[in-house]
């Protein structure tokens, strides 16, 4: 009993003694893995704070940007450029954004706005 007892201890040591076997799989994926790139942009502002919201393949931001007024408009940023998305407009109309995802790889952007009536469809 003790000799197959050290048969299995010394095969299980010599086992893990094998470490190209463990570094293999990590060697396989490093090489087909593709180097992921980062850049950081300031996103131009309207007058004041800006914040991106969601960005596409293309590297469009959509989020929302301050006006001095205090309030936020609905904005679009491509290509180092600002686009002013605007309001629904009204009384209330003061504030829009665009929310996360927002904007897809064709051009599509959605977003919300504030309007001066509480409840645009009439539910209860």
């Amino acid at each position: 009993m003790r000799s197959v007892l050290s048969a299995v201890l010394i095969a299980a040591a010599l086992g893990c003694a094998d470490d190209a076997r463990l570094t293999q799989p990590q060697l396989m994926l490093a090489r087909h893995t593709p180097k992921v790139v980062y850049r950081i942009d300031k996103l131009p502002t309207l007058g004041k704070n800006s914040q991106g919201g969601g960005i596409n393949d293309r590297g469009w931001v959509g989020g929302y940007s301050g006006l001095l007024d205090g309030t936020r408009h609905a904005a679009l940023w491509r290509n180092g450029s600002i686009l002013d998305l605007g309001t629904l407009g009204g009384i209330a109309g003061l504030n829009s954004n665009v929310q996360w995802p927002g904007l897809n790889n064709e051009g599509v952007v959605v977003g919300i706005s504030q309007t001066a009536a509480l409840d645009t469809l009439g539910e209860t």
